[in-house]
């Protein structure tokens, strides 16, 4: 522990050192953080009631005290939701019935049984709908005190097998119970693994409701990220008072190094998605690529859309291709960067997905990456969950379609754009391919030091970039 507190150490360190002297890491680092006067730590940390509470009453810090800074801010609002998110299937309840018949508590086993019976009696039809909370009463139980027995067994469970399925449904259970607006209760019926299954999903729809106890007793709180725009979107959404300050620094990167533009010769439009269309998206990916020296990125918004241009191009692109899927384990992952890292003299294109393992997070600093090329915004057939949450961004703040929808899909993109540069060094073309940047509404979304051209004589640009930035 004295170790742990002497210096700063990585996360992976502290586990390392911790195990070697056979204690806890976690409360080794809270042991070491009494005397610290910085604290870098995960957003569950401090967002998360329970976690916040333990961990602010062994370090002895008040959060009165705290001067909150979020890096990356613009991933709160998502990790937020999931982090107050609850959900049950008829999986969950059958694995929770295991447990309850070792418990030898005839009165849980009944219980789970009967909750089945109504999550498959609302799940009939196959499909998402929305369902009250009432419509999941189960009558002839006493729920409070079901709750609290099921959170004992729970914890007798996970002292042996970590986790508890009757834990998961104790906890839905009293979510369930205790909220009202800021949730959409969706209940979802298909297929499983072992034949049907219904899932009754208790989402979080505002981030607020745990940024909100910070916010308003921390000496102050500062979110930051490349990509937090607009601001007063995030300001709304994660409860900060109507007085907060809001501030748009400009990019420190020289801009010669940059060319940015705006190609709209095809689409990834879902109502306009065709094989031809797919054609012409493959055209813009082999013409820039050929102009673009290096190694290049093609972010696209699914797999789906990545998987059909992938097969127009294949054969047709001289430079090596690097493509991400789905399922990819963290050494995969690594593997394939390390690889396409490798091809920069002769250039490489890696295939990958807006959002997903290496849209951020990673840096290709100098002539490791000299190009990055966004094909289209992940904006997706609006699921059940989005209508709610645009519906509930429309009652607060009467911005439902932007807060819901448009906004959180642009910021992925512009993340995803950000891989290009990263110091003041590095120079690269990022190119936005998409007839809908070039509309008022998505155009205004950029940042004021980007500001893309648009132009159908890319490849022409691309080569007079690099032309005239050769070192």
């Amino acid at each position: 522990i004295a170790r742990v507190a002497s210096e700063p150490m990585h996360s992976e360190e502290t586990v390392a050192v911790a195990k070697r002297c056979n204690v806890c890491p976690y409360e080794a680092a809270v042991y070491a953080s009494k005397e610290a006067s910085l604290i870098i730590a995960d957003y569950n940390c401090l967002f998360n009631g329970k976690m916040r509470d333990a961990f602010l009453r062994k370090s002895g810090k008040n959060i009165e005290d705290a001067i909150v800074i979020v890096d990356e801010a613009h991933n709160l609002p998502d990790r937020l939701r999931e982090m107050l998110t609850d959900k049950i299937s008829t999986l969950i309840i059958d694995r929770a019935l295991k447990e309850a018949e070792k418990s030898e508590e005839r009165e849980f086993v009944m219980f789970l049984l009967d909750l089945k019976s109504v999550l498959n009696k609302l799940g009939e039809e196959p499909g998402e709908k929305i369902i009250s909370d009432k419509q999941l009463a189960i009558s002839g139980y006493e729920l409070a005190d079901i709750i609290e027995k099921m959170t004992a067994i729970a914890e007798a469970v996970r002292e042996s097998e970590q986790q508890s399925s009757i834990g998961s449904v104790a906890e839905f259970l009293e979510s369930w119970q205790a909220s009202g607006e800021g949730y959409a209760r969706i209940l979802t019926s298909g297929s499983g693994p072992k034949g049907k299954l219904v899932t009754l999903s208790h989402g979080c729809l505002d981030p607020s409701m745990a940024t909100s106890y910070v916010v308003k007793r921390a000496h102050s709180v500062i979110m930051m990220s490349g990509t937090l725009t607009p601001t007063a979107m995030y300001k709304d959404i994660l409860g900060f008072p109507d007085d907060t300050m809001l501030k748009e620094y400009r990019n420190p990167m020289p801009k010669e190094n940059r060319l940015a533009m705006i190609v709209t010769a095809a689409t990834t439009k879902f109502s306009k998605r065709s094989s031809d269309q797919y054609a012409k998206i493959a055209e813009v990916c082999e013409k820039a690529a050929a102009a673009i020296p290096g190694n290049v990125i093609l972010f696209f918004p699914s797999y789906t859309v990545m998987g059909e241009v992938h097969k127009h191009i294949y054969g047709k692109i001289s430079k090596p291709v690097f493509k991400e899927h789905q399922d990819m384990g963290k050494d995969e992952k690594q593997k394939l960067l390390n690889e396409f890292k490798a091809a920069f003299l002769k250039g490489g294109i890696l295939l990958a997905v807006i959002g997903g393992s290496f849209s951020e997070g990673i840096d290709l600093p100098g002539e490791l990456l000299n190009g990055v090329i966004i094909f289209g915004l992940p904006l997706g057939q609006p699921a059940l969950e989005t209508k709610e949450m645009i519906r509930y961004y429309d009652a607060r703040f009467s911005k439902g379609w932007d807060y819901g929808y448009v906004f959180p899909a642009f910021t992925k993109a512009l993340q995803s754009a950000g891989r290009c540069i990263r110091s003041e060094t590095d120079r690269g073309v990022i190119l936005f391919v998409d007839e809908r940047y070039a509309w008022d509404r998505y155009y205004s979304c950029f940042p004021r030091d980007m500001t893309p051209k648009m132009t159908a004589f890319y490849a022409e640009a691309i080569k007079d970039f690099f032309k005239n930035n050769s070192s």
